[in-house]
């Protein structure tokens, strides 16, 4: 199973975690992907320990820090901010109208989510454009740097990826 860049918008983190680890199989695997940087989302993690008790359902736990770099950095983020900016509107407090009244989070839910719902009201030009801009930042290819972490503090970390298996 693959999350990425879901888990720090969800209100129930833990509920989140516990309906990945109730769709895996014994042995399956979740990889989770995550910015956990204080500007961004509405989750974050400030230590590893914090992610160990998030995922402690699974046997076995890992935790990497990923820095991309790349090379078009700037105008990504320039590009990322005017589309958000188009077709986003407060989906921070559209999350929390969403789910204020509900015990159920995450994957049994998320197609419900106001990502998907102001991306599917934006036509067919939208789409397009957004398709296209991300076509030209998979041409260049970013530089990343990995490396596990085992304690110790990892919030404004770039981005995190933690491995649990069932």
């Amino acid at each position: 199973m693959y999350s990425s860049d879901v888990l720090e918008h969800v209100t129930n983190t833990q509920s989140f975690v516990d309906n990945i680890h109730r769709h895996l199989r014994v042995g399956g695997r979740a990889v989770v992907n995550l910015p956990n940087e204080t500007t961004h989302g509405i989750n974050h993690l400030e230590e590893v320990d914090d992610v160990r008790k998030l995922f402690a359902a699974f046997s076995d736990v890992n935790v990497f820090i990923v820095n991309i770099h790349h090379p078009v950095e700037n105008l990504w983020f320039a590009a990322r901010a005017l589309y958000e900016g188009l077709f986003s509107r407060s989906t921070r407090e559209a999350r929390k109208r969403l789910y204020s009244e509900r015990e159920e989070q995450g994957i049994d839910c998320f197609e419900e989510s106001t990502c998907f719902e102001f991306i599917v009201n934006k036509g067919k030009g939208f789409h397009l454009m957004a398709s296209i801009l991300a076509d030209v930042f998979l041409v260049l290819k970013p530089a990343i740097d990995v490396r596990q972490v085992e304690r110790g503090v990892i919030l404004n970390s770039p981005r995190l990826v933690v491995v649990a298996m069932k």
